[in-house]
C-alpha cells in the first residue's frame, strides 16, 4: 500500500514514501492485542438478528459468508471486491438497529477497524448513502463501556478522514475527543490515533487548532512523559500539522518546541527522535521557530545524536541539515529579549532572566508600549502549568520592589488581587511565591518583610 492509500496525498511528495510508510505503521501499534484477538474469535448469530427483525435476511447471509472467511484475508478481499458496498451496507445496518448486544457491537467494530487499519482503501466502500453511519458512531461514544468507545473513535475518524467529509461531523468530533480527560471512557491512545487519523486531511488542521487542539495535547508531556509510545503518536500529530502553514505559525505561540526539545534530551528512541525531525525540518523556515530549537538547547541535542549509529540512513541525514541551518541562526540574545521569548511562548523556567541581577537591570524597559511585557507576564498568572504562575508571581514581586512606581501600576493593571488569590493555590510552590509576591506589594520595603 502506497501512500496515496493511506490517505497522505499531499506528504507523500514531500518525504520518502518508505520513510512515511515507517512513520505510520510505527505510530498506530496499540496496546490490548489480545483483547482485540479475544472479541475477533467470537461467532455472532447473524440469522438470529436477522429473525428478530433487527437485520435484513440479505445482510445476515453477507456477514456469514464474509465470516466464514475470517481466517482467510485472501478470500475476505476477494468479497469485499466483488460485494464491497453491499457488505459495508451489512454492517452499517448492523450499528444502526442492533444496539442492545454489545458482543455484536464490538466484533462489528472491531472488523471495521480492522478493515481500514489493513487497507485505507476499504473506505472507499462506506459511500455518501452509507455514511450515515456516522450519526450511530457518535451514539456510540456515548457509551460506558471503554472498548466499545476506543473503537468507534478509530471507525469514526477514519471515516471523516476524507476532503468530502463533513465538517461539522468533523467538528463535533474534535470537541469531543479534545475534551477527553482522565474520567472518560476510552482511552487516551484511542483519542491520540483519533486525531491522527483526521489530521491526515489538510483543511482539518486549523479546525483542530481552533479547537483548541494543541492546548490539548500539550499537558501530556509533563503527565505522560514516560510513555514513549504515546509521545511518539503526539509529536506525530504535531508533524502532520507542520505541514500546513497556518498551523505552522501556532509554534511560534506554544511552548511545542520546547517540550520535544526536553523529551529528547532524555529520550533516544529511534522513531521518536524520527519523528521529531521530521517536524523540526519542517519549521526550519520560521525565524521563531528555529530561535527556540537554538535557545532550548537543540544543538547540544543533535551533537550528541550525531555520535550515535541510527538504523535510518534518511535519520543522519535530516540531524545535519537541521544542524546546519541552527548554527547559521545562532546569535546571542539579550537577557530581555530572552525574557520576551519566554513570555511568547507562555511557559516560564527558573533561570538568569528571572533574578534579582536581572530585575536591577531591566526593570524600566517594562515601561515600554504601555507596559506590554508586564501585561504579558500578569495574564500569564491564569496559566495551567503550575511552574510559570510560581515564576510569574516572583517576578511581579520583582517589579514591584525595583520600579519607582511599582506598587501603583500592578495595582491598576488588577496584578494585586490575582496574586492574593494565589496563596490558596493547591501547588505549594505557586501558594509560596503568591505569599512572598503579596509581602512585596503591601510592604515599603520587601528587606523588611525579610526579616
Amino acid at each position: 500500500i502506497n501512500a496515496e492509500t493511506w490517505g497522505y496525498k499531499e506528504l507523500a511528495s514531500k518525504m520518502d514514501r518508505s520513510k512515511l510508510e515507517d512513520l505510520k505503521q510505527q505510530a498506530t501499534q496499540r496496546p490490548s492485542r489480545e483483547v482485540t484477538d479475544q472479541v475477533l474469535a467470537k461467532n455472532i448469530d447473524w440469522n438470529t438478528h436477522s429473525r428478530n427483525g433487527l437485520i435484513s435476511s440479505d445482510a445476515a447471509q453477507l456477514l456469514a459468508s464474509f465470516d466464514r472467511e475470517k481466517r482467510n484475508k485472501n478470500a475476505q478481499q476477494s468479497l469485499l471486491t466483488e460485494r464491497g458496498p453491499d457488505i459495508a451496507g451489512a454492517f452499517v445496518e448492523v450499528l444502526d438497529r442492533v444496539t442492545s448486544d454489545s458482543s455484536t457491537v464490538q466484533y462489528t467494530l472491531t472488523v471495521l477497524e480492522e478493515l481500514f487499519r489493513d487497507d485505507r482503501r476499504t473506505l472507499n466502500l462506506f459511500t455518501t448513502e452509507n455514511l450515515h453511519a456516522a450519526d450511530k458512531l457518535f451514539r456510540l461514544l456515548r457509551s460506558t463501556d471503554s472498548y466499545t468507545v476506543d473503537r468507534a473513535i478509530y471507525v469514526l475518524s477514519a471515516l471523516l478522514s476524507s476532503d468530502s467529509a463533513d465538517v461539522s461531523l468533523v467538528g463535533d468530533l474534535l470537541t469531543q475527543l479534545t475534551s477527553w480527560n482522565s474520567n472518560s471512557a476510552g482511552c487516551i491512545y484511542a483519542v491520540i490515533n483519533g486525531l491522527m487519523n483526521i489530521l491526515q486531511v489538510d483543511k482539518f488542521r486549523p479546525l483542530f487548532v481552533s479547537h483548541n487542539g494543541i492546548k490539548f495535547l500539550l499537558p501530556f508531556f509533563k503527565t505522560n512523559g514516560r510513555d514513549l509510545h504515546l509521545m511518539y503518536e503526539i509529536i506525530f500529530c504535531f508533524w502532520l500539522l507542520s505541514y500546513n502553514e497556518e498551523c505552522a505559525i501556532e509554534f511560534g505561540r506554544y511552548p511545542i518546541v520546547n517540550s520535544i526539545v526536553d523529551l529528547l534530551k532524555t529520550s533516544v528512541r529511534e522513531k521518536v527522535v524520527r519523528v521529531s525531525l521530521a517536524m523540526f525540518k519542517n519549521l526550519l523556515n520560521r525565524n521563531e521557530t528555529v530561535e527556540q530549537m537554538v535557545d532550548r538547547g537543540l544543538v547540544k541535542v543533535l551533537e550528541a545524536f550525531a555520535k550515535r549509529k541510527w538504523k535510518d540512513e534518511e535519520l543522519g541525514d535530516d540531524l545535519g541539515t537541521i544542524k546546519d541551518t541552527l548554527h547559521k541562526n545562532i546569535r546571542i540574545l539579550t537577557s530581555f529579549e530572552r525574557y520576551q521569548k519566554e513570555l511568547q511562548v507562555g511557559q516560564l523556567e527558573w533561570s538568569f532572566v528571572h533574578s534579582e541581577k536581572f530585575w536591577k537591570e531591566n526593570v524600566m524597559r517594562f515601561e515600554e508600549n504601555d507596559f506590554k511585557v508586564l501585561r504579558q507576564l500578569i495574564a500569564l498568572l491564569s496559566s495551567d502549568d503550575a511552574k510559570t504562575v510560581a515564576v510569574a508571581c516572583f517576578d511581579i514581586g520583582e517589579f514591584s520592589r525595583f520600579h519607582p512606581q511599582g506598587k501603583i501600576v500592578l495595582q491598576r493593571l488588577g496584578a494585586k488581587l490575582k496574586v492574593m488569590q494565589l496563596m490558596a493555590h493547591g501547588d505549594k510552590e505557586v501558594a509560596k511565591q503568591a505569599l512572598f509576591c503579596v509581602q512585596k506589594l503591601v510592604v515599603g520595603q520587601y528587606e523588611v518583610a525579610s526579616k
